[in-house]
């Protein structure tokens, strides 16, 4: 009777053992991956025109920011320097990504509105003067900074419009958004330097945030894959981490073969990121269905990586879909 529980006894501490090796051999890695914007603009759009409405009027008031529980106001810093850059940091983002033939900046090119604020324009006489197929207007933003003792946080509100050539509908869209920033990156500066370096940071980031939103754009995202000591395994990582997905495809390919059944699971979910970066989303989920199956007992933490995964894949598809209609030649 006591060898029979101590042979228990070792079969559930190999299983538990088994369990931890799954997920101890989890790892992450960012890759690139083409993300699309919120709008789809027909193919004749090929100019855009950005425009700073949000300039002048606030700037009799000082710029106030919170340091502790105090109100501190900031004489120096302008809001129509501030909407200024932030513009600035959007035509620049569209003028890298080569999206549109022509990016205008006209900054704070109030003639284009009347004197009174009357949102009412003639729209054919308003394109006729930009000379663009599309406009971008930044009609306010609004910062609340607190410096704290370990932090700063910025809380950014800004609001944009869209308007295309030809199109009786204006687009809005509201950007908000906190950003913190560590004491330590801003470490023996005076507040005022402080506070106009994390506004500077902020403005790039806000500015270069909203072209993404506006068309497809590449950018880094986490996904995780296995990792193994078998030989194999260890060449086929090597290569994906190079970004040689086709060859670390073709070895992964022959290890969801393997007798080892941890090993065909590893193997297979390595498959779905490989085809991932492919393109090819339904032979990924595949893949994971496939290696979900593999380890169905005893491993919720590995069925639940693959079930995140093909929801991840489930979206990425619908993105692709719209990929396919905004990506230019």
């Amino acid at each position: 009777m006591k060898t029979v529980r101590n042979l228990l006894v070792l079969l559930v501490l190999g299983l538990n053992l088994t369990s931890c090796l799954m997920i101890d051999s989890t790892r992450t890695m960012n890759v690139e991956i083409m993300k699309p914007g919120i709008f789809t603009f027909p193919e004749n759009i090929r100019s855009v025109a950005i425009i700073n409405r949000d300039v002048n009027e606030k700037d009799s008031v000082p710029f106030v920011h919170f340091t502790g529980t105090k109100l501190v106001s900031d004489v120096l810093i302008k809001h129509s320097s501030l909407s200024n850059q932030c513009v600035d940091a959007l035509a620049d983002f569209l003028k890298e990504e080569k999206y549109f033939n022509e990016v205008c900046n006209l900054r704070d090119s109030s003639i284009y509105f009347t004197s009174s604020g009357n949102d009412t324009v003639d729209q054919v006489e308003f394109f006729k003067q930009i000379r663009a197929d599309l406009c971008i207007i930044l009609n306010h933003c609004d910062f609340s900074i607190g410096d704290y003792s370990n932090m700063v946080e910025n809380g950014a509100t800004l609001s944009w419009t869209l308007a295309l050539k030809g199109d009786t509908l204006s687009y809005w869209y509201d950007q908000k958004d906190t950003l913190a920033f560590e004491e330590a990156d801003f470490q023996f500066s005076p507040t005022h330097k402080k506070i106009n370096d994390v506004l500077n940071n902020s403005l790039l980031y806000l500015g270069r945030s909203f072209g993404t939103k506006i068309i497809p754009s590449w950018l880094k995202v986490e996904r995780i894959y296995y990792k193994s000591n078998n030989p194999e395994m260890l060449k086929a990582e090597k290569l994906a981490l190079n970004n040689e997905w086709l060859k670390a495809a073709g070895i992964w390919n022959k290890l969801t073969l393997n007798k080892n059944t941890k090993i065909a699971a590893k193997a297979s979910f390595n498959m779905a990121l490989a085809c991932e970066m492919e393109g090819k989303i339904n032979p990924a989920i595949d893949w994971l269905v496939q290696s979900y199956s593999l380890l169905s007992t005893g491993q919720v933490e590995h069925r639940e990586n693959c079930q995140h995964y093909i929801n991840v894949l489930a979206l990425r598809k619908k993105e692709l879909e719209r990929l396919e209609k905004q990506v230019r030649n």
